[in-house]
């Protein structure tokens, strides 16, 4: 039997601020939610490097903060560690959504980084987990590459 779901729009419009981008890199854009369970997201960092794994940000239409969203990490990585951070970021909108004019500039997120043990190369993988400020409330399963 297929699950079918029903956001508000101003549910659908706070899911779609979970969509960042880190300054010099392509936007991460987040997998639709699911029934199923977490969310699958892949990242491949140099050895020895810091990247950003997760992070998310809420903006009214205005481009003014609600607050800051939750970020808890579930599971620890093997491998490494894991910072949750609160900094200003990009975000990246699509251009029909209405809160994209504040992909301009940035505002304040809650981010998750990632830094490999030393000398360590393979798989490494973290979960977290996500509450809006509205109250929705989900996991993503990090899967890294250490190259």
């Amino acid at each position: 039997m297929m699950k079918h779901f029903t956001f508000s729009s101003a549910a659908l419009l706070l899911l779609a601020s979970c969509v960042v981008q880190q300054q010099a890199s392509a936007p991460a854009v987040r997998p639709a939610v699911t029934s199923s369970g977490p969310r699958i997201i892949n990242k491949t960092v140099p050895a020895g490097k810091t990247i950003t794994i997760s992070g998310v940000t809420a903006l009214n239409p205005d481009c003014s903060s609600p607050g800051i969203n939750t970020l808890k990490i579930i599971k620890q990585p093997e491998h490494g560690t894991v910072k949750v951070v609160q900094r200003d970021g990009y975000t990246s909108y699509p251009p029909q959504n209405p809160r994209s004019a504040c992909n301009k500039t940035k505002h304040p997120g809650i981010y998750a980084d990632y830094t490999p043990e030393h000398d360590f190369s393979g798989m490494d993988t973290v979960a977290v987990e996500i509450i809006t400020v509205d109250g929705q409330d989900f996991e993503e399963k990090v899967m890294i590459t250490v190259k």
